[in-house]
């Protein structure tokens, strides 16, 4: 990245025109998240497949599908480092500007300049901090977001988990790997796939009838018994009693 480029910018581009362009960045990870529930799928998009204003991600890791005409705003950050290495974003903002999802490069800032150097920009201010960051999570080992993966686990079943936000459905499905309680956190980490659920945000699990074929769907519910948009599928005998 050159050290003249703002590190926000707005571009002045199609949604799609942008996201069609995601194969060229490399390996990334696609972001979905509402308040305390992340999930993330890592690796290469092999190509984008659009049906009308559906976009669907092909490649090994990812299982993504996207309502673009939800996007109104497409925003480039360069301003996350790890380790000293520049870990560059896009943000697919609504019309509120509120992310719908984001694009975080993995192989740093040089993917992300060869691929978007072709669009314009207007420099954007900086991301305020989110209110009640410095609030720490808490994890009590009954909490009610890990049981039923706890219990997957155990059972050694195959189940599906998928974050649905408006505009964008992504999904995972495999046995259930460790699950690392950490700073307050659930989490999941493969090297295609994170869960990140804070502590006490799921109140309880709300399990339909069983299916025809004997699957059963849970759903993560808050404590105003609201979805928290983040679904289990699998066998009813997976997931116990939760």
């Amino acid at each position: 990245m050159s050290e003249d480029k703002n590190l926000r910018r707005r571009l002045a581009a199609d949604p799609f025109d942008v996201f069609r362009r995601v194969p060229l960045l490399g390996r990334i990870m696609i972001a979905v998240r509402d308040e305390g529930v992340v999930l993330e799928r890592i690796g290469v998009v092999e190509r984008v497949e659009r049906d009308g204003s559906m976009l669907f991600t092909v490649g090994k890791a990812h299982d993504s599908e996207i309502d673009i005409s939800r996007v109104s705003a497409v925003v480039v950050d360069y301003s996350s480092q790890m380790k000293g290495k520049v870990l560059p974003r896009i943000e697919f903002q609504d019309a509120s500007g509120k992310i719908i999802f984001s694009v975080v490069g993995l192989e740093g800032a040089d993917p992300f300049d060869a691929g978007l150097k072709i669009f314009e920009g207007t420099a954007q201010p900086p991301l305020p901090k989110p209110a009640g960051s410095d609030d720490p999570a808490k994890l009590d080992a009954a909490d009610a977001g890990m049981q039923p993966l706890k219990a997957a686990r155990e059972a050694e079943a195959e189940i599906t988990i998928e974050m649905q936000r408006p505009g964008v459905t992504q999904r995972w499905r495999g046995l259930v790997p460790e699950i690392n309680p950490a700073m307050g956190f659930v989490n999941i980490i493969t090297s295609d796939f994170h869960l990140h659920l804070r502590g006490g945000d799921v109140k309880h699990w709300q399990r339909s009838a069983p299916a025809a074929d004997g699957t059963v769907e849970l759903t993560a519910m808050d404590a105003g018994n609201a979805s928290l948009g983040l679904f289990l599928r699998g066998p009813a005998s997976a997931f116990g009693a939760a």
